[in-house]
């Protein structure tokens, strides 16, 4: 919440985008985990003593030639791991908390679409077991990561009290960019 103070409601209600997006931050170091000059160094030097130990080697251990290859490989790999966290740094970190505001109605003001679909879509479905007894089943679409799921979890209970209570498949979605919601 206590991000939300640099961001006006009205800006909320009349462009939430452009308030999620003025809720992004940059990454700092420690969350561009490993990501110091201090570990870049120590790898660069790592491949340069690979090397020198490579070129130094007798011909009676060149057995350990695999075992430098292999060495070298990983300080490589860790060396361009390194390079793509230090491009990480460039890229906003977006707040979860534009998830959680919400309409008059109860509905999310920003819904998330994934590439596969253009519609985003909660419910609550009914469903009969084989001894007839009613089940509700939440159902969310596209598939969520648990953290952003947890800041709809007000609009799948709202959808589930709506469901019980007119014993009917409740459903929130949105789809092309409008927002609806209906029960059938």
């Amino acid at each position: 919440m206590g991000a939300q103070a640099s961001v006006s409601k009205g800006l909320i209600i009349r462009n939430p985008i452009e308030a999620a997006i003025r809720l992004s931050r940059q990454m700092t170091t420690q969350e561009m985990a490993g990501d110091s000059p201090a570990e870049r160094e120590i790898t660069a030097g790592m491949l340069s003593r690979i090397d020198r130990i490579k070129s130094g080697l007798l011909p009676i251990e060149r057995g350990l030639l695999q075992a430098i290859r292999s060495r070298k490989s990983a300080a490589e790999k860790k060396a361009k791991q390194l390079k793509s966290l230090n491009k990480l740094g460039q890229y906003a970190l977006f707040s979860l908390e534009p998830l959680t505001w919400r309409n008059k109605q109860g509905f999310p003001r920003l819904a998330v679409f994934s590439l596969k679909s253009p519609n985003s879509e909660f419910a609550v479905v009914d469903s009969r077991d084989w001894d007839s007894r009613r089940r509700w089943r939440q159902k969310v679409d596209p598939k969520l990561p648990r953290d952003v799921l947890k800041c709809y979890k007000d609009v799948l209970q709202n959808l589930s009290a709506i469901a019980k209570k007119t014993k009917k498949t409740a459903r929130g979605s949105a789809r092309n960019s409008r927002c609806s919601s209906h029960q059938t």
